[in-house]
Parts: structure tokens; sequence; C-alpha cells
């Protein structure tokens, strides 16, 4: 179970479809939105539930040290390279009256990168760090519970109705941090947190979390406590909004396993061309059973010859044999073999043991879906192993695969 709760002694001192994406819940249906939202995931006895047109969170039981629901949203997630904000109303009127009690509603992001072991948190805060002191306000935080850096605006603000916003910088890569105290008059932010996620920029803190282009950002809401109940109408979230948020990036990882060709061709002055056949074989090392419609399977596999010295020779070009029946479904864990026939006519070096032509492959994950491979590394073949990867290719003298792949073609 993650954790978003801040241990702060207390907190002073966390595709294929086209339509228009989701952008916001006014949490006014009657059941939960199980297509924008996953199941929640709850810690303790916190509880986040519809009612009355806001989605509360309360304490279904004795409290324990940590009570929490958080709950993801799925319908979109914050991409790497492009500026993008969320924000949500809070309520929090829960009082802290002993000593190291707390309680904290608002909004949390995660970057897939750090295998969701970093976050950033905008909250509505109530806590105590002594008997009958409570201290009310907002507060945010860069990393986990118990190693993060903390930022708040406690003391001096008693909100009436709350709001906290993230925003993210796709240049600068950092994330900035908001809160309104009354936004009964429309919003007016307040930014009381900066971080930046890739080492620097941020003005409270950096940490590197080693995203990438493709990387995406996940977005959560969430209610939590800590040795305080919390009964209904105390706490609650409203009018969740996004802009810029993108469709998740499906996380394809295709692999070029293997390339098979002739390794001789024997041509004549009566057999000057010959056709023989080539295989590349892919395989689908992601989470998803890949559905490859015609058109993708044209475009998924870049296959190609390389003329080799003296090059009199014009390299062949394969063409792809097309399967019968489509579309193919290819499993996690499952190989797909492709045939292409190539052509012979020509050979550079026309005596024996002097290879004439040599063999690449590339798979191309975005034709997919236009998401690209979430592990390029092994997309090309040859290739020299590297850690579970075997490599690709023929063997090289040490026996590891990843040695160049030729034909040699013997006129007589």
């Amino acid at each position: 179970m993650k954790k978003f709760a801040a241990t702060l002694s207390l907190i002073l001192i966390c595709g294929l479809c086209r339509a228009a994406l989701p952008t916001n819940d006014d949490f006014n249906a009657s059941t939960e939105n199980t297509t924008n939202w996953a199941p929640d995931e709850v810690a303790g006895h916190g509880v986040l539930t519809l009612v009355n047109q806001h989605l509360q969170y309360r304490v279904n039981g004795a409290p324990t040290d940590l009570d929490q629901s958080v709950r993801p949203w799925i319908a979109s997630l914050g991409p790497y390279t492009s500026d993008w904000e969320v924000q949500i109303d809070t309520l929090n009127t829960a009082v802290a009256t002993a000593t190291n009690q707390q309680i904290g509603t608002g909004i949390v992001i995660d970057g897939e990168a750090a295998n969701l072991t970093n976050e950033i948190l905008a909250i509505q805060f109530s806590g105590a760090s002594a008997p009958n002191t409570p201290l009310v306000g907002f507060a945010g935080r860069m990393g986990t519970a118990t190693n993060g850096i903390f930022v708040s605006q406690l003391g001096t603000i008693t909100p009436a109705n709350g709001a906290v916003r993230i925003t993210f910088n796709s240049t600068t890569k950092v994330v900035t941090l908001f809160f309104d105290a009354d936004h009964s008059d429309g919003y007016s932010w307040t930014q009381f947190g900066s971080f930046g996620i890739n080492g620097s920029g941020g003005a409270d803190a950096n940490q590197s979390w080693g995203l990438t282009d493709s990387s995406q950002l996940a977005v959560r809401i969430y209610g939590y406590s800590s040795g305080v109940a919390v009964s209904n109408n105390e706490v609650a979230l409203d009018n969740f909004t996004t802009t810029g948020l993108a469709a998740p990036i499906l996380p394809h990882d295709l692999s070029v396993v293997s390339i098979t060709v002739p390794k001789t061709i024997n041509l004549s002055s009566r057999i000057p061309s010959v056709t023989k056949k080539a295989v590349v074989t892919i395989q689908n090392l992601g989470p998803l059973t890949e559905h490859i419609t015609e058109d993708i399977l044209t475009n998924l596999v870049d296959f190609e010859l390389t003329s080799l010295a003296p090059s009199t020779c014009p390299a062949p070009v394969p063409v792809l044999v097309l399967p019968t029946r489509f579309p193919i479904k290819l499993s996690p864990k499952r190989t797909l073999r492709l045939s292409y026939n190539i052509t012979f006519n020509c050979a550079n070096n026309p005596g024996k043991g002097t290879n004439d032509f040599s063999y690449a492959a590339t798979v191309h994950a975005e034709a997919i879906d236009g998401n690209p491979d979430t592990n390029p590394n092994n997309d090309d073949c040859p290739r020299n192993p590297s850690g579970t990867d075997k490599g690709c290719g023929n063997r090289n003298p040490d026996r590891t695969l990843g040695a160049d792949i030729f034909t040699d073609v013997i006129m007589k």
C-alpha cells in the first residue's frame, strides 16, 4: 500500500481511442465513475464516498495511525513534454486536538519512471504538534512521507472554501503548488511550493525522477488522517479539473529476436536470378496483447539489405509476404515470424567466401497506435547483449549474439 500521508512531525516540519478526453468531475453523479477513476487504494478505515454532490472523506471505524483512501485518475495522464495542470476544491473542517493528529485532502502526482516512489502533493491540512494547538492551512511535499521536503502555509489561514492546484512546466520541468483559501468569488491562487523533477529549477527542492519524453505522470486525489476520527461533512473534495493532460500511453515493448537468411546464393548464366525466403522474428515483451492489422503490419518492421564493397550491385529489396488472416493477436511473450521474399540477381564478389550483402531489421511499435516503444534498446537487430537481453544476430567470437548477418552470392 502506498502511503501518501505526510509525517510532518507533523506536516510542519506525495491508444486507440481518439475521442475527446474527459477533463473534469463535479462529483454530482449518484454512482462512482469507474471509467475515469480506478478503484480506491485504501489504508486503515479511510473511505471516499459520493455524498450530496461532492466526494466525502471519513473514517469508517476506530481511527488508526494511517487511515487513507486514494483515488487514481485514469482517464488521462500528465505528459512530460507539454504543460498541464490539475486542481480541486477542498473542504477540511476536522479539528486536530491531540499531539500528532492530522487530517489532509487534496492532489498527489507521481512520476512513473520512479516506480511511484516519488510524489508531489498539495493538500488542505489540519494538524497539531502539541495538545490543543491546532494548525490549519495548506501543505505540500516532494518525496515520500518518511523522506520528503515539505512546504506549508499554516496557522495564519483559516480556509473557508479551499482549493489546491498543481501545474507542470514542460520547459523547466518544474511542478508548482498553489492554494486558494476562499474561491467563493472566483479563484485567486497563491503559490506556496516549487519543485524540480529533472534535478533543477525548483525553488524549494529538486530531484531527478529519471523521466523521458515518453513518460507520463499519474494524478490522484485523496483524503487521509492519523489518529483522529473524521465524521460526515467534515472533509470533502469537489470540482476536479484538468488542463493539458493526455491519453495514457499504452506500454508497447516489441523486440527483434532473430533474422534468418540464406547464407549462400548460387547464380549462373543458366540461373541468373534466385528468389529466397528470409524471416524476421519479433517478440511481444510488453504487458498488452497487440492487435496487428494489415496496415499496421506493413509499417511495423523495417527490413533491409546493404550492398557490401565494392557495392557494384544494388541491394535487393525484401518483399513482405502478408498473412492470410487479420488481425493478428500477439499475446505477451509470444513471437511473430514475418516472411520476406528476396530476389538475388547480382554478386559484388562473384567468388565463394566473400560476403555480398548484410541485413538489418528494426521494429516500430509506434505503428500500432502512435505510442513509442517503452524499451527501444531491443528494437534493432543486429545488437549485442545487454542486461537480460540476449542480443540478436549471428554469433560473436565469444559465442554471444550480435554479429552481422550476411549472404554470400556466388556467380559460377
